[in-house]
């Protein structure tokens, strides 16, 4: 788990590819947007990682079976600053209320209690993200209109 220097889109779409089984699976639709130029030094590893638990979360909370629409994520990457990068995910799914969205980082929490969910997904990504990879996460969302994350990283990670 060191510190590595990466292009930041074409290691987010390699992560985004391992994915594809489980997301062609669950009739989910990849897009990627914005900079595919910015490079980074990060642990690649962590970052894997958070990417994977938020699609996860998308696929398992998110998207409802039943729902006629397509289930679509999208990863947009822009520098936002001389030093920091953001990278913000987003999914059409069913959104959470604003009682579930304060809660979402707290370790054990999950709507999906006796369906198999820890409740750590979400926990696990903001420790990894905030201390790991010191970085910040957002998360907006209102029922039936998604779920937007801002994950916002330094350029160059000092380890």
């Amino acid at each position: 788990e060191s510190v590595r220097e990466i292009n930041l889109a074409t290691y987010v779409n390699e992560v985004m590819s391992t994915l594809a089984n489980e997301m062609k699976k669950n009739q989910v639709n990849y897009s990627f947007s914005g900079d595919n130029t910015i490079r980074i030094s990060t642990i690649p590893g962590a970052l894997a990682q958070v990417i994977t638990n938020l699609v996860n979360n998308s696929i398992r909370h998110g998207f409802q079976s039943g729902n006629e629409n397509s289930y679509d994520i999208n990863i947009k990457i822009e520098q936002n600053s001389i030093d920091e990068v953001c990278l913000t995910y987003h999914d059409n799914g069913i959104g959470m209320s604003k009682e579930v969205l304060t809660q979402v980082f707290d370790p054990f929490f999950t709507t999906k209690r006796n369906k198999g969910g820890t409740g750590l997904g979400m926990n696990i990504v903001y420790n990894v993200i905030e201390q790991k990879l010191s970085g910040h996460i957002n998360i907006d969302s209102n029922l039936g209109e998604g779920v937007t994350c801002i994950i916002t990283l330094p350029l160059i990670l000092v380890a």
